[in-house]
């Protein structure tokens, strides 16, 4: 019983939806339906970021969705556990520091699950952006890749600053050279690499940066014409 002596309501089930694209309709999103307080997502790609949001629910109702929260799969992963919470003062998606893994790394609160499932996801900070959507890369000749994405999306009050760029030819594990760094524009969705070696591939990413940090590298490979 509470203290104004009204009945506790326990809530009874969450509703968890991800997706890879936060502006899809709801309504096409992946949802997943339980009752228990830990949950898996599993088929997912590896080195992807997805966005979660959840609801609780009993029997007087559904609750608002969450906030919602980009979580990496990390390199190797495939799922994703998820620790939810019946407190209403709490989100219902929570994440916690594993000091095991070192300082830097944020990882989902799993109530002490197995290491090899902690490590296949973890959150972002919420004001530092997401990885840049649909990351492609063409060569237009032999010195020359031209590369397009799409903004990621970012918290309302939170500006993006610059995209970095990072590229570097890898033929084989014998001559890796370190990466090129080229900042890019914030209102720039494209951009052409040049000067480079024909018949190559490049390595390249692109992660964009607030003045929180730099976020989440998207990365491809692309080869370039030969003469």
């Amino acid at each position: 019983m509470l203290a104004d002596g009204s009945e506790s309501i326990v809530e009874r089930r969450y509703t968890v939806l991800y997706s890879t694209d936060s502006k899809l309709p709801v309504n096409k999103w992946h949802r997943i339906e339980t009752n228990l307080q830990t949950t898996q997502i599993r088929n997912l790609k590896s080195m992807q970021t997805y966005f979660l949001k959840v609801a609780a629910s009993n029997s007087v109702g559904t609750g608002p969705f969450s906030e919602l929260t980009p979580v990496i799969v990390k390199f190797g992963g495939s799922s994703c556990l998820l620790q939810l919470h019946n407190t209403r003062k709490s989100r219902p998606l929570s994440f916690s520091r594993e000091l095991e893994f070192g300082p830097s790394q944020d990882h989902l609160d799993l109530g002490g699950c197995p290491t090899e499932s902690c490590i296949n996801c973890r959150s972002t900070n919420n004001k530092v952006p997401a990885q840049p959507l649909s990351f492609r890369g063409l060569s237009l000749s032999p010195t020359q890749i031209f590369l397009n994405w799409t903004t990621p999306p970012v918290a309302q009050d939170v500006t993006l600053e610059d995209y970095l760029i990072r590229y570097r030819n890898a033929p084989d594990e014998s001559t890796q050279s370190e990466p090129i760094g080229v900042p890019v524009a914030a209102t720039s969705e494209s951009f052409i690499l040049e000067n480079l070696m024909p018949n190559t591939t490049y390595h390249i990413s692109i992660a964009a940066r607030t003045k929180f940090g730099l976020g989440v590298a998207a990365q491809i490979q692309v080869r370039t014409a030969s003469n």
